[in-house]
């Protein structure tokens, strides 16, 4: 029962060492945080994190671009997402002490605009309701297949 039990122990301890140890160095060195960690391009992202406290500013660019003040070593910025799409760093610089850090940030596809109700023209300035004038094209043609069907009927009963 012993050597059960030591069996079991020993690859327990293994696992929560290692979960312990490798846990360790990645909450020393947190960087940046941008939250969301998805955006489509022109949406805000948040990104906060801390610079050395005498520093007065942070600059963000890369996948995000934007500017905040650093209060206490904490600084929030709001960023506007960047037009190229894909996986791609945020780039944090701290002023004057030119302490930098990155964080990844995912820009998405932007979203392709959907029609609902009227379908507009262009950009022309010419702004025709499209529904409408389908909808009065289609009953026109309707009304004249009908009556020429009328009259053919009629003129073969007749004749």
């Amino acid at each position: 029962m012993r050597a059960i039990v030591r069996a079991g122990l020993l690859p327990g301890a293994v696992v929560c060492g290692a979960i312990v140890c490798g846990a360790a160095p990645a909450a020393r060195a947190a960087g940046p945080v941008v939250t969301p960690g998805r955006a489509r391009p022109g949406e805000t992202v948040v990104v906060s994190g801390t610079c050395p406290a005498a520093d007065r500013s942070v600059r963000v660019s890369g996948a995000a671009t934007g500017e905040g003040a650093v209060r206490g070593g904490r600084f929030r910025v709001e960023a506007r997402a960047a037009r190229e799409t894909g996986r791609r760093p945020v780039e944090v610089a701290c002023v004057p002490s030119g302490r930098a850090a990155q964080a990844p940030l995912e820009v998405r596809r932007p979203r392709r605009p959907r029609p609902h109700g009227w379908a507009m023209g262009g950009g022309d300035g010419f702004q025709v309701p499209w529904t409408s004038v389908a909808m009065v094209l289609m009953a026109g043609a309707a009304g004249t297949g009908a009556t020429v069907l009328v009259r053919s009927r009629f003129r073969r009963t007749r004749g």
